[in-house]
């Protein structure tokens, strides 16, 4: 293969009518945006937990409790 080029990510590839050839190289990587959030970035920590709870699952009990009567408004459902 005389014409393959391998390049990767942040490699700027320049591309003429005649030839393509690597140039330059720009910072280049993931963005993870949580909209949820205050900040826009995502950080690594966020990920390595949200990597772990899809491995291995996670279990969420939610109770609906009447404040005034400080009971649960309803039984637990299973």
């Amino acid at each position: 293969m005389e014409h393959a080029m391998v390049i990767e990510d942040g490699d700027v590839l320049e591309l003429d009518k005649d030839d393509a050839r690597k140039k330059d190289k720009v910072t280049a990587g993931r963005i993870l945006i949580d909209s949820g959030s205050s900040i826009d970035v995502v950080e690594d920590l966020v990920i390595r937990d949200r990597r772990i709870l899809s491995e291995d699952g996670v279990v969420l009990a939610v109770m609906a409790i009447n404040k005034r009567r400080a009971r649960w408004s309803a039984s637990p459902r299973w």
